[in-house]
């Protein structure tokens, strides 16, 4: 499987390491990070945001070179959910600022792990 072809069946951010079993035993760990390096560079995958100091990557489609969509991080099962369908507000800096790229990041309970916590307690 090829690196943005393992991207884009995920929906979801992924670490190189994520891309890296992804994409089978015979992915070379050198030539992986150069091509997402290439692939970043040509504004095909960004940074899509830092999670315990590991970056995670995903393809550029949903956002613009400044502004990108929203991610809702579930603090009990971990995954990164893409929210392509909300559009994140846009800010007004003071003069002086420029703004190079906007992210917004949520933290909370998924619908599977909310419902899943709303099952035990009833028990």
């Amino acid at each position: 499987m090829s690196m943005l072809g393992a991207m884009l069946e995920a929906k979801e951010p992924l670490s190189r390491e994520q891309i890296a079993r992804r994409m089978g035993e015979n992915a070379n760990k050198v030539t992986l990070y150069r091509t997402l390096h290439s692939l970043v560079e040509a504004g095909i995958v960004h940074t899509a945001l830092i999670r315990n100091r590991v970056q995670l990557y995903e393809p550029s489609a949903h956002c613009s070179e400044h502004l990108c969509h929203p991610h809702f991080v579930c603090r009990g099962c971990h995954k990164t959910i893409c929210l392509t369908e909300i559009t994140p507000p846009t800010v007004d800096l003071p003069d002086g600022f420029r703004l190079e790229r906007q992210q917004l990041q949520m933290e909370g309970l998924c619908s599977t792990c909310t419902m899943a916590e709303h099952e035990t307690q009833s028990i």
